[in-house]
């Protein structure tokens, strides 16, 4: 059976498309569950096509040339990945793994490729989407490079959160605190002691596995 048309209008990369190209699309996608600890992708591994995240959370990861894990970051639902690996025509370029079940829209490598260089409407999006990666990757390479070590992780909290609607973001669930140092340059001594600290400020909220904080930048350094 073919996949509803309105699941993919809920990604960016398709809203608003002509009903009949999303049929198309629909048509060529396979829906998968994942349970928390498998590995959806390996790096290196042959491109098996873009992945759109409709529930859950999966974390992104490389090896390192001891064999330590890197965290690169966090997917939730709405995000997507395999497309770098579908537009350049090569392996997966990291590791990704579920942290929390997750329900995933697969599109194989040569139908992505197909609706990505031969559909100019969806070629724009995913320029524009390109184009959004690039401009938020400039971001935080800016941010690491100026900001202290309290600032670094801050904002990498707040971009991990989801907005639960009333002024805070709520992360569920919390990387563990040497992935957070590993993505912020920091020791996981150095993590604990921050996160500890804002805590006992009144500034993060640990409840259930997650966390809990204000949109808000850090109070101080605004």
């Amino acid at each position: 059976m073919a996949l509803d048309v309105r699941a993919l209008e809920r990604f960016a990369l398709w809203t608003g498309l002509p009903p009949a190209l999303l049929a198309q699309v629909a048509a060529c996608c396979v829906v998968l569950s994942a349970p928390a600890g498998q590995r959806v992708i390996a790096q290196g591994e042959t491109c098996r096509g873009v992945f759109f995240v409709v529930s859950g959370v999966l974390r992104v990861f490389g090896d390192t040339e001891g064999g330590e894990e890197v965290l690169y970051g966090l997917i939730h639902a709405r995000g997507m990945f395999g497309e770098l690996s579908v537009i350049d025509d090569t392996t997966h370029g990291a590791h990704i793994a579920v942290m929390e079940d997750a329900v995933l829209i697969r599109l194989p490598a040569e139908a992505a490729q197909q609706f990505f260089f031969c559909e100019p409407l969806v070629a724009r999006r995913v320029m524009q989407h390109l184009s959004a990666m690039v401009r938020d990757s400039n971001r935080q390479r800016g941010a690491l490079a100026l900001q202290d070590a309290p600032s670094r992780l801050w904002q990498a909290l707040q971009g991990m959160g989801r907005s639960e609607g009333n002024g805070t973001l709520r992360i569920q669930p919390l990387p563990t605190q040497a992935m957070l140092g590993q993505m912020c340059g920091l020791t996981r001594e150095t993590v604990s002691r921050l996160l500890n600290g804002w805590e006992r400020d009144g500034l993060l909220m640990r409840s259930n596995g997650g966390l809990q904080m204000p949109l808000s930048g850090l109070p101080g350094r605004e």
